[in-house]
């Protein structure tokens, strides 16, 4: 069932990637099948502490407005199948993920002939440019989705 799991998660990643949302009745469905999937083992317990895991660890980010619901939403569905304690493992890797992603399509942005003349510009030019070019990307949404995919696969192998 992990491995169905990883297949849902990542074709999550890729919606997230393309359409910048996460759809609700797959992070609903995958949350309800953890939970059934656990109700075999009469793990429903574990199951539940994963999912409260995964939603508690991206709720301060989302309030914050750093990321969307259907993030939060999906790393709690990931957590409640990975249950206890296996979901502290899903939350690390998915963050870590998340930060690698983060700055891979932060590199693919970048116009290198602009950085390289803010450089020579002297440090005020350069931390000013820096500075511009962040609050003009703040309102940008990053696939967060692709990251837990991510972080998931690295539990499974791990």
């Amino acid at each position: 069932m992990e491995w169905v799991t990883l297949a849902v998660l990542c074709w999550a990643g890729f919606y997230d990637l393309k359409y910048k949302k996460v759809p609700n009745w797959l992070t609903y469905g995958l949350l309800l099948a953890a939970i059934l999937f656990h109700s075999f083992y009469g793990a429903v317990s574990m199951s539940l502490f994963g999912a409260g895991i995964g939603l508690g660890w991206f709720l301060i980010p989302y309030l914050l407005g750093g990321m969307g619901a259907g993030d939060v939403k999906l790393l709690a569905a990931a957590g409640a199948m990975a249950a206890w304690p296996g979901a502290l493992y899903v939350v690390l890797y998915s963050s870590v993920a998340g930060g690698i992603v983060v700055i891979a399509l932060t590199l693919k942005r970048v116009d290198f002939q602009d950085f390289w003349v803010a450089l020579a510009g002297g440090p005020r030019r350069f931390f000013k440019s820096i500075w511009m070019s962040g609050r003009e990307r703040r309102k940008e949404k990053v696939p967060y989705a692709l990251a837990i995919a991510i972080g998931y696969a690295i539990y499974l192998l791990l």
